[in-house]
């Protein structure tokens, strides 16, 4: 209001077609919140350094519940939003579909000690995500590929320890379905029986080097599907970094040449650490 109020900054003219009355104030105050939800799952879902397929389901389940179910306080303008969102979103995810027991992302977060229970899903759902999985490892190869001597699932160094981005951020939108656990003698049945606690800011893949011995099998699986992103927004990014690259002044780089310092543009935080 102060700069809409500013001569200086607003003319006269723009400063009535861009003020606000009290009523849309009011709106954007009561939008805000459910605004802040869909903004933390915009940001986790578009990571780039941690794996991201594994959230997509739990925390939309989590912003269904708990974010957007209309309160007896909400206006009718934020019923109908929240309504809306949410019918967009069961529509455009499949959530209430049995078919999707069978997504990629649904695997993925199954194979995430964080999402393993499948917070806020329906315990038929669950039975067929995780009859799924299990039809997955069936199929596998008998040989699994056996860890290294150290221990080490992804290198022979011993990297610094990663934690969750976001952690209170991702509890935030799953509330009370973070506490939900799983009832239910292989691999597979020992992994969804093992302890996770809430409060843990382990990432998969650091909970997965630490355990990958105990749960072979699973753990190949895990290798598979939580390295898949759950967003075009990394491939976008690399994209728009390339074309800062290339430009009139560079237009001679050799493919060669321009993969290798986009390569250390992207990878230029894991140098600085291995260096520390």
């Amino acid at each position: 209001m102060a700069v809409l109020n500013d001569r200086n900054v607003v003319k006269l003219n723009d400063a009535k077609t861009l003020d606000i009355i009290d009523e849309h104030w009011q709106l954007i105050t009561e939008l805000l919140p459910v605004l802040k939800a869909l903004q933390i799952v915009t940001a986790i879902m578009s990571a780039e350094s941690q794996p991201s397929a594994s959230c997509v389901y739990p925390m939309l389940q989590g912003l269904i519940k708990n974010h957007l179910t209309a309160k007896e306080e909400d206006s009718k303008v934020l019923v109908d939003f929240k309504k809306d969102v949410a019918q967009n979103i069961t529509q455009c995810f499949g959530m209430a579909r049995d078919e999707t027991a069978t997504n990629e992302c649904i695997i993925a977060s199954i194979l995430d000690p964080m999402y393993k229970h499948l917070p806020g899903f329906s315990n038929d759902f669950k039975k067929l995500a995780y009859d799924n999985v299990r039809q997955i490892i069936q199929q596998m190869p008998a040989s699994v590929e056996q860890p290294s001597p150290s221990g080490d699932a992804i290198g022979s160094e011993t990297p610094a320890k990663r934690f969750r981005p976001n952690h209170a951020a991702v509890m935030f939108l799953l509330g009370d379905c973070a506490s939900q656990q799983a009832v239910e003698d292989s691999d597979f049945e020992n992994y969804i029986k093992s302890s996770w606690t809430s409060d843990s800011t382990e990432t998969a893949l650091e909970w997965w080097k630490q355990n990958d011995k105990l749960f072979p099998k699973t753990a190949k699986l895990a290798r598979k599907f939580l390295c898949v992103p759950a967003t075009s927004v990394q491939s976008e990014r690399l994209f728009s970094a390339t074309g800062r690259l290339i430009s009139d002044l560079r237009n001679r780089l050799l493919p060669e040449q321009a993969e290798s310092l986009v390569f250390l543009n992207k990878n230029q935080d894991l140098d600085r650490k291995s260096v520390v």
